[in-house]
């Protein structure tokens, strides 16, 4: 999935309910989601070339790295 997409989904999520709270879990055990507290956080990350860990955040202020060749995003989730 591109970033892109990832934020039209949220952005349709946010209009049809608000500013809801959002989480992971492993879809083996989809069925077992019962309610928000079953999810586990998450935290994106952006790695670059061979995943070197443990990538830039976007959630700082930062500066990224500005060659997006290389790059891709990933969900962590613990």
């Amino acid at each position: 999935m591109k970033l892109s997409q990832l934020r039209s989904l949220c952005d349709k999520a946010i209009e049809k309910y608000g500013d809801i709270e959002i989480g992971a879990y492993d879809k083996d055990y989809a069925h077992d989601v019962e309610g928000k507290a079953d999810m586990h956080d998450f935290k994106l990350r952006i790695l670059s070339g061979g995943g070197t860990l443990p990538g830039e955040s976007i959630d700082g202020d930062e500066e990224l790295s500005k060659s997006p060749k290389d790059h891709y995003a990933c969900i962590f989730y613990s």
